[in-house]
């Protein structure tokens, strides 16, 4: 008797990174990361929508090195991914219906340029409507994350991004500029030390409030664990450097 395949897909609101050889997971409806080891990631792939050409560059080196080719079939090892695709089912991270989401990690441009290292001669000139955006950008963020679960801050972002980028009025020169002014700001009413969510969230605020739309890019690592996000267009880091953002896998862009 023939065995058809299951081929499964992402839940809606759940994204992928494959890092060092293991499968990251970001559930926005639980707001948790889970990882698989390598020993389980290279026994579920063959049952991902997801295909070695379509792969993140970085994904690809790691199936590489794990020596894991995609959709492989037939071995010790089918059984034991079906079992643990079941176990993802039931946790709300994987689905069998093929309207879910394909299971590939995203595609950002490689980081190459942060907007640090401003000329002092240069400084831009701060005025009344920049203090004013900053404090509605603040305020807007912090009512976010008191009322608002993060998927659906993020899902806010996100579509308020895709519906005013068309009419964006701001420019690289622009955005260097309002990131200069809100770092002026933000010292004299928040730090950014290990507060990356609201530090970007205000940020991208403050930048949608003079027609920039950049994007919010969230990344983990690994030995140890680390979770971190920042604000991102193209290859500009915005409220980073690229030191830092190297040593995460990106896992979802907003």
């Amino acid at each position: 008797m023939s065995h058809n395949k299951i081929t499964y897909h992402l839940s809606d609101g759940v994204y992928i990174s494959l890092f060092e050889n293991m499968v990251i997971f970001l559930d926005l409806n639980k707001d948790r990361y889970s990882a698989l080891t390598p020993p389980e990631t290279a026994s579920i792939l063959p049952f991902l929508s997801v295909h070695k050409d379509v792969l993140h560059p970085s994904a690809v080196s790691a199936l590489r090195k794990a020596r894991v080719t995609p959709l492989m079939a037939g071995n010790a090892q089918t059984q034991d991914g079906e079992a643990l695709a079941h176990h993802l089912v039931d946790e709300g991270l994987l689905t069998s219906n093929p309207t879910g989401k394909p299971a590939r990690p995203i595609s950002l441009p490689m980081p190459s340029e942060d907007l640090s290292g401003y000329d002092f001669d240069r400084t831009p000139k701060i005025r009344a409507g920049h203090v004013f955006n900053f404090f509605r950008a603040t305020i807007s963020a912090y009512a976010a994350l008191r009322f608002m679960s993060t998927k659906k801050v993020v899902t806010s972002v996100s579509q308020r991004r895709k519906q005013s980028r068309k009419k964006s009025t701001g420019s690289q020169s622009d955005a260097r500029d309002l990131m200069e002014i809100f770092k002026i700001l933000r010292p004299l009413f928040f730090t950014s030390q290990n507060h990356c969510f609201f530090d970007s969230l205000s940020l991208l605020k403050f930048m949608e409030l003079h027609g920039v739309y950049p994007n919010w890019v969230f990344g983990v690592k690994l030995r140890p664990f680390g979770a971190h996000c920042w604000v991102q267009d193209n290859d500009f880091v915005y409220n980073d450097s690229l030191q830092h953002v190297r040593a995460f896998s990106p896992i979802m862009s907003a």
